[in-house]
């Protein structure tokens, strides 16, 4: 009956099939009435089958029940070890089983096959037959045994997921069960050696695990360590349960768990390279390329490079090719050459570079300026050692949540260091959260000595469990941050930890992987005041917005007598890499402007086609956007500004003075009309920008004590800032040292900045969307949004559009203010305004000019600071700078005496490290080189400490620590320090510019004074500005380095001219150098080096008088050699120069036989000199005596001179028309040069001359100017 049963299903399953596919392909007839005729006919045949399949079900409902199996079949009966599993369940449901006939069992057995063997036929259909045939054909018990030790021992490698884990336990379960139905039965023997084959299968740090916990010397039996596995796997399903948490971004109170979209197994770290090869290194079990093994990284930069060339592997990509097969386009990062940055060797660079560059290729501006790139990054360090140690020290784990690339939040264990100013996170955590990484380059350096380097960064979003706290974080990308913490599993079941604490991290006592370092930017922002010291122990329990870290020292369960310490330590140069840039910025000399780039034109044509004046006359612009901006998807910024003013009004409370003034500074931002509220403002569907902000004190101003700067470099969730969408723009006013030397030039001086430049100029409408904030006026406030209307401080393009507001106002209101409209144009530096004029009257006529023209724009000028004492009452009191000494671009300025001070400030530290040296020079601010001797000594003695190879944490050796000291020591006097600003004499005859120059083994430098010639016999001489440089560190002839030193005045020289705007009636230029001056005169007679510095000395200085002058009388000696402050001060050779410039004589005399200067000529040994007139066709013409490889040749030279004009793409072999061109070239080219005359003749009169030899062949000139007869 059940026979029957199954062939009826068959049939039906059958015809449903069939009118399945009737009905997909069904295609109506032309007519309905047609189409009528079918549906009723296909609507019969379902009536029919629905009716049999009633029927079919309930003849099925109304068998016997013995006929019902309790357990369903399904075996796949195609494989030999199988036939055990196979022979006991039939043995038990069928062969036994007394209700069940012959016919019913074979229907079963039937039912139950599947591949080739549900394909085998016996001789009679019952059930003993086809279990006979079965057994026939599989049952090889050989056979069979063969197949499942193969299956043990070709048991795939298990990574530490847990699926995988248990997988391997499975499999080697059901395989030995199957081994024993064979009678086969396991010993010592056999566990010992599976338990040594399968430790090999799991990943390193589950052998470490193993190994752990199992110290006994006796045998491991294969039980134990399948326990093991199923244990580990357990713990790391526990572990990553949470994996798919999702903090809802607008909710703080709870995570909510998705749902399971894919199967892929989840863990905190993905870790597998199942398909990659084993790794080269011999002690090395891991099966991952070379450059990603931590063994290899470990090991010294020589024994990599052994390691290497033992294994002929390929330098550049490390793997088992020839160096000249390598496919890879990649170079070392550190020097661009031919070979894996793990195989960079600095001392082989340096000695390679000092060894082997050509004498006539040496830079003379080597400074330590070339090696400062060190500090522009953050340097990391991290140190693991090995010790004796008998307890174990916890570290302040904790469980964290980080967001992924599907804005979900995930688990990740933690590491929380305040002793860290970057944060770090490993490579398989950012690949597993599918983070974006942005490409950079930070050498990462170890206690120990050990260096890494972090390629990649990422940016994400940090949040607790309960998702009430959020930080935006940036993550610096590295291979592995530590090994297992705790190193051992620690016995906590002795603490008496209090029931109502909630630990940050549950299981900070099993060894467990880390995959995240926070450091100290957020780490005291994670801190809460609660503190608790478990009694009888040294651990603490610290409160933080995860929940309680657990830190202390505890003993272990297992004494590990090799342990590992982990060190971390993060030293950032905090602003020494912005200050240090400065001041060599400062320090170099260019005599050009600025290129215009294609940025800049670009931010120039929007604003001229954006801007506009409304009827204020205020300025109305828009932020110039990237033109990839459609492309790019901001993303939201609102949860990430509202978690930021959370922050923000904790420190509030803090501080009541800080609260009052961030109160007062908005609620005057809102009154002066710079911000509006926003009422109707859609939070869950803004395409606009939230700007976080935040208050910087600056106690030494007079009018703003506190400024609300905005920051738009926050990341939304897309990992944009608003910065990242606009340009910058570029420079558009005259550099810092151009502005003070022109403010130098003017008898009465004043100094001004408008009050609020950038919130003066409005933002067009349609563009405050990008800058709103958020605001309440108490902790527990409601939020409000407004809508910032003006020019924002904070944003990359508002510089730009401040100072390019500026000129454009100037530009519209010149023939309204043409004395105003110059000053706005050349003595603004940002807001601050540093001008002049010759006499009273055109200065009080300026400044009232200047402040009408402001007031055209809306803008109002304020901290009015003068060296004139009569006019100040003409201003309000609060438009004038109350202090007689003003700070003025750095530098101070007392308009009293109309005098430059300096006062640095010095560290009272009595010893110091290479960072200390490096910090106090950069504070070094002089930017017209008014302190050149001590600027120079300065940078000489950086050198020295580069030459010395010092680490930038190391103690300076106490010989130069007390050079240091008393040079720190000096620089008190430069208190003492008053120069000039005014550089000039009232109503001068004649105005001269002296450039001085000097050098020494030390350094190099030039000096520029301003003389006035008149009637009084007065020194009327002022210093005006100096530049130094230090020797190369590669030995330079004195002569050269004097060489270079008359460069400096060349190019110093042009730039001051180009500065004052003044007209000069002289420039002369002095050395003490006789073999220098002699260079200057005879460039084509030089070698290289000395020739390429003459010509540009000679383009430079060319209307300019140069001099020889004596030592005693040369100032910039002292810039040569350096010296303390207090020798500085009162030091009336530097700061007025020669006691009579009118003095001085030139020696020009040259003694012809010095060696030095006869060295520099170049060589004079050929006695034949050709003379020729080269040019291209004479050049081409020499090559081959064939005429058509001419032809080849001159018509692929015309093909590149078309590429080169109009970008052809033309290739291949030379065309017809391209091989007659050529042709007719060459023949035109060979008759000019034989009969030029004719030629000449013919073009100008019609016809040769009579005495032509060409004559009696009436030669004439044919359409393409060849010469012909006839």
């Amino acid at each position: 009956m059940l026979q029957k049963l199954n062939r009826l299903r068959g049939t039906i399953r059958d015809r449903v099939t069939r009118l399945n596919k009737a009905a997909e392909s069904y295609e109506p007839p032309a007519t309905p009435e047609e189409s009528e005729i079918i549906l009723n006919q296909k609507l019969q045949n379902v009536l029919e089958l629905k009716a049999q399949m009633k029927k079919l079900l309930a003849d099925y409902l109304d068998l016997p029940e013995s006929t019902n199996l309790e357990e369903p079949l399904e075996v796949i009966y195609n494989m030999e070890e199988e036939i055990e599993d196979l022979q006991v369940k039939f043995k038990i449901l069928l062969s036994n089983n007394e209700s069940l006939n012959d016919n019913q069992k074979c229907c079963y057995l039937k039912a139950s096959l599947k591949g080739d063997a549900k394909l085998i036929e016996s001789t009679q259909d019952t059930f003993q037959s086809l279990l006979s045939a079965l057994d026939a054909r599989y049952q090889n018990k050989r056979a069979v045994i063969d197949t499942l030790i193969k299956n043990v021992l070709s048991v795939g490698k298990a990574n530490d997921f847990p699926r995988q884990l248990r997988n391997l336990v499975d499999i080697i379960k059901r395989n030995l069960r199957a081994l024993e139905n064979l009678k086969l039965s396991r010993n010592n023997l056999s566990d010992a050696l599976l338990v040594h084959i399968l430790e090999g299968k799991i990943d390193s740090e589950s052998q470490k695990l193993f190994q752990m916990e199992n110290k006994s010397s006796e045998i491991l039996s294969l039980d134990c360590f399948l326990n093991f596995i199923e244990d580990r796997a357990r713990i790391l399903e526990g572990i990553s349960k949470n994996c798919t948490t999702t903090v809802n971004s607008n909710s703080n109170k709870q995570f909510v768990k998705p749902k399971q979209n894919f199967s892929r197994p989840k863990s905190l770290i993905v870790n597998s390279h199942n398909k990659s090869k084993k790794c080269v290194l011999q002690n090395c079990d891991e099966s991952h390329p070379l450059y990603r093994c931590s063994k290899f990284k470990s090991f010294k930069i020589s024994d990599r490079i052994d390691c290497v060339q033992r294994n002929k592997l390929c330098k550049k990509c490390l793997s088992f090719h020839p160096n000249t097969n390598c496919k890879s386009k990649y170079n070392c990062f550190m020097c661009g050459d031919s070979h894996n940055s793990l195989l960079h060797d600095d001392s082989k660079i340096n000695n390679k570079n000092n060894s082997c560059r050509e004498e006539e290729d040496t830079p003379l501006c080597a400074s330590p300026h070339s090696s400062t790139t060190q500090v522009e990054q953050t340097a990391t360090s991290f140190c693991c050692s090995t010790f004796l140690n008998r307890k174990s020290i916890l570290l302040c784990t904790a469980r964290v949540f980080i967001r992924n690339k599907e804005n979900k939040f995930v688990p990740v264990r933690a590491i929380l260091d305040s002793a860290s100013e970057i944060s770090i996170i490993s490579s398989d955590c950012a690949h597993f959260l599918g983070l974006k990484k942005e490409k950079l380059f930070l050498p990462v350096s170890g206690i120990c000595g050990s260096t890494q380097n972090a390629s990649r960064k990422v940016t994400t979003s940090l949040s607790n469990s309960n998702g009430n706290y959020q930080w935006d974080i940036e993550l610096m990308v590295l291979p592995k941050i530590t090994d297992f913490s705790p190193a051992t599993r620690l016995d906590v079941s002795n603490l008496k930890i209090p029931e109502n604490i909630q630990l940050a991290d549950e299981t900070f006592c099993i060894p467990q992987k880390v995959d995240l370092l926070l450091g100290c930017e957020l780490f005291f922002e994670f801190i809460k005041a609660d503190k608790i010291r478990l009694n009888d122990s040294r651990l603490i329990l610290q409160d933080t917005c995860f929940g309680y870290i657990v830190a202390g020292s505890i003993e272990p369960i297992f004494q590990i007598n090799n342990a590992t310490s982990h060190c971390f330590l993060s030293r950032g140069m905090d602003t020494l890499d912005k200050t240090l840039r400065s001041f060599w910025e400062i320090e170099n000399v260019t005599c050009d402007s600025f290129p215009i780039s294609e940025e800049l034109n670009y931010c120039n044509e929007h604003y001229e086609k954006t801007h506009y004046r409304n009827s204020e006359g205020r300025y109305v612009v828009q932020m110039p956007f990237k033109p990839e901006i459609e492309k790019i998807s901001l993303g939201d910024s609102y949860q990430m500004a509202s978690k930021r003013l959370n922050n923000l009004w904790k420190r509030l409370n803090r501080d009541p003075t800080m609260k009052f003034l961030y109160s007062e500074f908005l609620r005057e931002y809102k009154n002066l009309n710079h911000m509006e509220e926003i009422t109707n403002c859609n939070l869950s569907n803004d395409d606009g920008y939230f700007l976080p902000h935040q208050g910087v004190l600056r106690p030494s101003s007079i009018t703003t004590k506190l400024r609300v700067v905005f920051d738009a470099s926050a990341k939304t969730t897309t990992g944009y800032s608003l910065n990242d969408l606009l340009c910058a723009g570029g420079v558009l006013q005259d550099d810092l040292f151009s502005i003070l030397t022109r403010f130098r030039k003017h008898q009465y001086a004043f100094t001004a900045d408008i009050s609020k430049m950038f919130r003066q100029i409005k933002i067009n409408h349609s563009q405050r969307k990008y800058l709103k904030i958020l605001w309440k006026e108490g902790p527990e406030e409601n939020v409000k949004v407004f809508a910032l209307k003006t020019v924002t401080y904070g944003t990359t393009s508002a510089p730009f559009l401040a100072t390019r507001t500026l000129q454009q106002l100037a530009k519209d209101e010149r023939e309204n203010f043409p004395i105003a409209s110059k000053v706005l144009l050349e003595d603004f530096y940002m807001d601050d305004c540093f001008s002049g004029a010759s006499d009273i009257n055109k200065f009080m006529a300026l400044k009232k000019e200047l402040g009408e023209l402001l007031l055209r724009g809306g803008m109002t000028l304020h901290k009015w600071c003068s060296s004139a004492s009569s006019e100040s009452d003409l201003y309000p009191f609060n438009y004038c700078e109350k202090q007689s000494t003003v700070k003025t671009l750095g530098m101070m300025w007392n308009n009293c005496e109309d005098a430059f001070l300096f006062d640095i400030s010095t560290s009272s530290t009595t010893e110091f490290t290479k960072r200390d040296v490096l910090s106090q020079i950069a504070r070094l601010f002089d930017p017209l080189g008014l302190l050149g001797p001590v600027i120079s000594k300065a940078k000489i003695f950086l050198q020295r400490l580069w030459l010395l190879q010092i680490d930038w944490s190391q103690k300076l050796p106490s010989d130069i620590a007390q050079e240091w000291s008393s040079f720190i020591a000096s620089l008190s006097y430069v208190k003492n320090i008053k120069i000039p600003r005014f550089v000039l004499r009232p109503n001068p005859k004649e105005i001269i510019l002296h450039g001085f120059s000097d050098a020494s083994e030390k350094a190099y430098g030039a000096v520029i004074y301003l003389q006035s010639v008149c009637d009084s016999s007065d020194n009327n001489t002022f210093l005006l500005c100096s530049k130094s440089k230090v020797a190369p560190i590669k030995s330079v002839t004195i002569p050269r380095l004097e060489l270079a030193a008359c460069l400096l005045p060349a190019q110093l020289t042009r730039k001051v001219l180009n500065a004052l705007k003044l007209k000069i009636d002289q420039v002369l230029l002095w050395t003490d150098s006789t073999i220098a001056f002699s260079w200057i005169d005879t460039p084509h007679l030089l070698k290289t080096f000395v020739s390429n510095r003459v010509a540009q000395i000679q383009e430079l200085t060319k209307e300019y008088h140069w001099s020889h002058i004596t030592s005693k009388n040369n100032p910039a000696d002292l810039l040569s050699r350096g010296i303390d402050a207090q020798f500085l001060v009162n030091n009336q050779f530097w700061f007025q120069g020669p006691d009579s410039f009118n003095s001085l004589n030139s020696e020009t005399e040259l003694n012809q036989s010095d060696k030095n200067y006869l060295s520099e000529f170049k060589s004079k040994d050929s006695v034949c000199l050709t003379v020729k007139t080269s040019a291209l066709f004479d050049d081409v013409i020499c090559i081959s005596n064939n005429f058509q490889k001419l032809i080849r040749i001159i018509s692929l030279i015309f093909r590149f001179v078309n590429k080169c004009k109009k970008n052809s793409k033309e290739c291949g072999a030379p065309s017809k028309i391209e091989r007659q061109n050529a042709e007719i070239y060459i023949l035109r080219e060979v008759q000019v040069r034989t009969f030029g005359n004719e030629i000449h003749s013919i073009e100008q009169c019609g016809n040769v001359t009579p005495n032509s030899k060409l004559k009696s062949l009436s030669p004439f000139l044919d359409s393409q100017g060849i010469l012909r007869v006839g």
